[in-house]
């Protein structure tokens, strides 16, 4: 999925699992009472990427050094945690909001994105589907440095990924 999103854009925005299970609970709730399922509190700036920055970490931490990553109970007893995490994430601040920040696999997949040749732009009115250079998307965007935290981010991504690799080398 990495070199999908790399070479033709964000499919992981489509499959995202957590994703899905919130947007349907949301439509069932929102059925049912007329209320968003969501509280959209406001996200803390100072937060930054960090919530995505330590469950990847800890992702890391369970694909390389954990015992138990053999073990379908103890994978599956480490999905749900994660999973009950990111819906309260998404309750609390919002779907779109908790994705884009502190859903370490949507990070993941958003940066890969940037490097494709296509890009969607989604309105109310309108979507739209573009073609565009390689690696044009890492300009987009804007003149302002990133924010601390997606760097130390992008190196904990790139120095797991190394690690990783080196020693299944």
């Amino acid at each position: 999925l990495a070199f999908i999103c790399a070479l033709l854009g964000n499919f992981w925005a489509l499959i995202n699992p957590w994703n899905t299970i919130f947007l349907y609970a949301e439509g069932g709730y929102k059925k049912l009472t007329r209320n968003h399922l969501s509280r959209h509190s406001k996200y803390p700036i100072k937060l930054g990427y960090w919530p995505s920055f330590i469950f990847f970490l800890c992702f890391a931490w369970l694909e390389i050094n954990w015992s138990g990553s053999n073990m379908p109970s103890s994978v599956a007893t480490a999905l749900l945690i994660y999973t009950v995490l990111t819906l309260a994430g998404m309750w609390i601040y919002g779907r779109e909001t908790w994705l884009k920040y502190g859903e370490c696999f949507s990070v993941v997949y958003a940066l890969f994105s940037k490097f494709s040749i296509t890009e969607g732009r989604i309105s109310p009115e309108k979507r739209e589907w573009f073609l565009r250079p390689p690696g044009i998307g890492l300009l987009r965007e804007g003149k302002n440095l990133p924010e601390p935290s997606l760097v130390f981010f992008i190196l904990l991504l790139l120095s797991t990924v190394s690690y990783d690799g080196f020693t299944e080398t």
